[in-house]
């Protein structure tokens, strides 16, 4: 089966004009060399630290950002190199979310516009066929038709983000790019968002390309997980074998420090954690991008960079010294 996006080798580079001085300061490197593949009605979330690239990579996937290199396929067809002027149908079947609900409605228009802009720039449509149509998609996130003649500053955050996932649905998209689209919500609102997403999913058979932070809502959401450092993939796997066993030293670090509710299982874990900030995206370490972190780093790690290769069924992991199996990991203290 055609994967639906499939992401080869992507590239982007931001270089600065000018420095402070005569030299021209080096290209942040925010993506660096990234494939994945999103299969349809599969969650694929991405997640890693805060300037790892992860949001790069969605606005590379989107189209909103221009690869310097690489290659962006969706349902078999390259639409990486394709100038603006003709990614218009690619516009119609990748849609997105973004984190922050207010800032990405125009506070001057009605709900029914800001949900029928996009029906209207595809297709021929009376204004209330419109208004019928865009109360049908209120009612698939939640929301009633007393919404329509509304402005975004009247209704509260979840509202606003379930009016954003109306507008992202409108012209039923295969895939959605949710860019962090919980992380602003208060939890309680976030668990019905996640619920809400996961029975459209079901009933419209949509793809989610998934930006994260939040470990716990990954876990509930996702159904594979690719583990960001530096603008590369460090490790992909299968949600449930991520959280049981993680491969990578850095994935290891990032779920023991997720917190857990629960002190009694919270002190089961095993836990490997890491110091220090990450190298600056414009001064990569030789080698492994992490060996400067990695509590099992050697000398050929400095010396060589450990390609994505496979770890098992569905698997693959960056690393020349795969960890011992989690039954046998010591606690730290």
């Amino acid at each position: 089966m055609t994967a639906l996006l499939a992401l080869d080798g992507l590239v982007k580079h931001f270089r600065a004009r000018r420095g402070l001085g005569w030299r021209r300061p080096p290209p942040v490197r925010a993506v660096d060399g990234v494939s994945l593949t999103v299969e349809p009605s599969e969650t694929v979330a991405v997640v890693g630290e805060s300037g790892c690239g992860k949001s790069t990579l969605a606005r590379l996937a989107l189209r909103l950002l221009d690869p310097d290199a690489g290659a962006i396929r969706l349902e078999g067809r390259e639409i990486g190199g394709l100038p603006q002027s003709q990614l218009r149908p690619f516009r119609r079947r990748v849609q997105a979310v973004f984190q922050d609900p207010a800032a990405s409605l125009n506070p001057r228009l009605r709900i029914v516009d800001l949900i029928g802009e996009p029906i209207r720039n595809y297709e021929a449509i009376g204004r209330q066929a419109l208004r019928e149509r865009v109360a049908g998609l209120l009612g698939d996130v939640g929301l009633g038709g007393e919404h329509l003649d509304r402005f975004p500053h009247e209704i509260s955050g979840g509202q606003r983000q379930r009016i954003g996932i109306a507008r992202a649905l409108a012209l039923d998209p295969a895939l959605l790019v949710l860019d962090e689209a919980v992380s602003a919500l208060d939890v309680s609102i976030q668990a019905q968002i996640l619920n809400l997403l996961m029975d459209l999913q079901e009933e419209r058979r949509i793809a989610y390309l998934f930006i994260a932070h939040d470990l716990s809502v990954v876990e509930h959401f996702a159904d594979r997980v690719a583990v960001m450092y530096l603008g590369r993939i460090v490790e992909t796997a299968p949600v449930a074998a991520l959280f049981a066993d993680a491969l990578h030293p850095y994935s290891e670090a990032l779920l023991a420090a997720a917190p857990i509710p629960d002190p009694a299982r919270a002190g089961l874990r095993g836990r490997r954690l890491i110091h220090g900030d990450p190298p600056s995206p414009s001064a990569i370490p030789s080698g492994c991008r992490f060996r400067t972190r990695c509590p099992i780093a050697r000398p050929v790690c400095a010396e060589q960079d450990p390609p994505l290769k496979p770890a098992g069924a569905g698997r693959t992991v960056a690393c020349h010294f795969r960890p011992e199996p989690a039954q046998t990991r010591s606690c730290d203290p």
